[in-house]
């Protein structure tokens, strides 16, 4: 049931404007989450670039929905956030707004590990955990990026 729930918002889900933002092949991260001060990005530039990632990840969460049925929905969430975040976090952070950008990426990081963990009561967390992410890009000036889960 949940995940019936869960698909219907990840197919409205939308992200802002800017450029692709794509980074090169091979630039990951893990689930520890440590923003350093990106080498003289701005805060324009961060957020244009992570807009990008949003947008990018969006599209092809969409398109590998389309092409792949519903089945797998609950792995193309898990790999749609960990993709945007893990290029999120290769950005850096502007210098003076680590601490913004890492509570972007610790409330979505939390949500991957929710997922991860599919402990009892998992998907009520999330959905906590996944708006105050949503909550504190849009207040950095990021627009909609992650897959959005349903409220209650």
């Amino acid at each position: 049931m949940a995940v019936g729930v869960l698909i219907g918002w990840a197919l409205l889900a939308g992200c802002g404007g800017g450029d692709d933002g794509d980074l090169a092949a091979g630039e990951t991260g893990g689930n520890a989450s440590t923003i350093d001060s990106g080498e003289g990005i701005t805060r324009d530039e961060f957020v244009e670039r992570a807009n990008g990632i949003c947008r990018t990840a969006v599209k092809d969460f969409r398109r590998d929905v389309r092409e792949n049925g519903l089945e797998r929905y609950l792995e193309f969430v898990h790999a749609t956030l960990e993709d945007e975040v893990t290029q999120i976090e290769a950005l850096g952070a502007p210098a003076g707004d680590e601490d913004q950008v890492e509570g972007i990426v610790r409330e979505a990081r939390q949500t991957i590990d929710l997922i991860e963990s599919k402990e009892e009561g998992w998907t009520i967390k999330a959905n906590e955990a996944l708006p105050r992410a949503e909550e504190r890009a849009a207040d950095y000036g990021i627009g909609a990026c992650f897959i959005s889960l349903p409220r209650g």
